[in-house]
């Protein structure tokens, strides 16, 4: 039993059955739809309807390796004693082995106002899905988060015809990935696509009486705007494994092979953590994926940290970090 259908859900589903060919593989996700590419969210589809471009494989994909995809349930607990996994339809499934991989949230930070509407974080599919059916309305966006996913969607929404004006907490951008003479580099160039960027920019709230009018900074400067995106980061779902008895500390701990302290429990992807390190990152969610399938499955594979680097497209640039 797969929780979750990312990147690290197919890749162990893929590894199970590339070892057993006849045990029974099924996938849950509380969302409506099969894997798709969760990165591409912010690349090249706002204003266009790409859902089947995104997907990961076509359902005759899954029928050929025999994997079951259920849609549209939210896993509510996992009873460790008779391995089973109760979801909110009140269904029971039952499981020999169980395969954690439900991702990760956007961090929403306490600003005031940022349950409005045309206020997004771009997690899902259905994230970018609103999205298109609030631009047709919308002329200034306020991207909050200079980090890469708001960076891709900064650019995405100037070349949508949007005003787009960019605010970073720190002092320069993507401050994970550089240091402050290629984040400069960087700004500069953003500059020259005509996107305004604010850094060192305390949000505090995001105006407008049922509906944003702009943005509004802790220095009392007003960005007007009609949609904004809050891009700050994300956090591991983790509070299932730990309600059920899992060790987490960012997210949930694992060994080398991708075990957690719950027997027949494997993790992996954005909700697990190894030696201390989470990047949540693609790459990562693949590999490590395929390890816990691989495990879960009957091998003994190890986890190798992967190198945490990426790529950023915008701007008219490709960037390596």
């Amino acid at each position: 039993l797969i929780l979750g259908n990312g990147a690290a859900g197919v890749s162990a589903a893929e590894a199970v059955r590339n070892r057993n060919s006849t045990c029974s593989i099924v996938m849950v996700t509380k969302e409506q739809t099969l894997p798709y590419s969760r990165p591409m969210l912010t690349k090249a589809i706002m204003g266009k309807d790409e859902r089947d471009g995104l997907l990961l494989h076509d359902p005759g994909w899954y029928e050929k390796m025999n994997i079951l995809n259920l849609t549209g349930m939210q896993a509510e607990k996992i009873d460790t004693q008779e391995r089973t996994v109760v979801f909110d339809d009140g269904i029971r499934l039952q499981y020999d082995k169980c395969i954690y991989a439900l991702g990760s949230e956007c961090f929403i930070p306490p600003i005031e106002g940022c349950r409005k509407d045309q206020v997004v974080a771009i997690r899902r599919l259905s994230d970018t899905e609103k999205l298109n059916t609030l631009l047709p309305k919308s002329r200034h966006a306020v991207v909050i988060g200079g980090g890469v996913l708001g960076l891709e969607s900064a650019w995405e929404l100037k070349k949508s015809g949007l005003s787009v004006t960019v605010l970073e907490h720190g002092n320069y951008l993507m401050k994970r990935q550089l240091n402050e003479e290629a984040g400069e580099f960087l700004r500069r160039l953003i500059l020259e696509k005509g996107i305004d960027v604010i850094l060192n920019a305390d949000t505090v709230e995001i105006e407008g009486d049922g509906k944003v009018t702009g943005v509004r900074l802790e220095s009392g400067r007003e960005i007007p705007a009609d949609l904004v995106i809050i891009s700050a980061g994300v956090r591991a779902n983790a509070s299932l494994a730990e309600e059920a008895g899992a060790r987490t500390g960012r997210a949930v701990m694992v060994n080398a092979c991708m075990e957690t302290t719950i027997p027949g429990v494997y993790a992996c992807g954005d909700c697990a953590e190894y030696d201390g390190i989470n990047y949540a990152i693609w790459p990562q969610a693949v590999e490590m994926g395929k390890v816990a399938g691989a495990n879960a499955a009957g091998d003994s594979l190890a986890y190798k940290t992967v190198t945490a680097a990426l790529n950023f497209y915008g701007m008219d640039t490709c960037l390596f970090a």
